[in-house]
């Protein structure tokens, strides 16, 4: 990489409604970890030497699996009443607004979020990936190279400089 060059590594995104966007770049010294809410960005830095831990992991995410759950469930009571009530064009238009819910929480408990996070001394980076699977492994084996090899450097100076 050339100096003062980002490359995208992954996004996460916090909250449900209203929440924030999180962008991790790498760079030459760390990952710059770009936090956009509304109309505020920040913008922090997981440097490689102070890297504590990073982890790859599997979850749901209870928000999202109550939140289309809810709808899915609200939906579908609706399309059981409108096709007893014998109007079934309605009907047919709440199953497919009820699929559009239910199809998302079906893949997200099956597939699953995998999530690769950075924990440094001050500051943590976090990246969700939904359907790239490869991608996560990928971006966590990198990570975890340019660390280790950041590391063995220092430690290699620290050794090296006389008492």
């Amino acid at each position: 990489m050339t100096r003062n060059s980002r490359e995208l590594l992954g996004k996460s995104t916090t909250g449900s409604i209203g929440g924030s966007l999180q962008r991790v770049y790498l760079r030459d010294d760390g990952l710059d970890v770009e936090n956009v809410s509304g109309y505020e960005v920040t913008v922090k830095r997981v440097y490689f030497d102070d890297v504590l831990l990073v982890t790859r992991h599997q979850r749901v995410g209870t928000g999202f699996i109550v939140f289309t759950g809810f709808f899915s469930a609200l939906f579908g009571i609706l399309v059981g009443a409108y096709s007893l009530g014998g109007a079934d064009g309605v009907a047919v238009f709440f199953a497919v607004v009820t699929l559009c819910f239910f199809l998302p929480l079906v893949l997200r408990v099956v597939l699953k979020l995998d999530v690769v996070t950075v924990f440094g001394a001050r500051s943590r980076a976090s990246m969700q990936f939904w359907f790239r699977k490869d991608r996560a492994s990928e971006v966590f084996e990198r990570v975890c190279h340019v660390v280790r090899e950041t590391q063995d450097r220092i430690a290699e100076e620290i050794v090296r400089q006389p008492t």
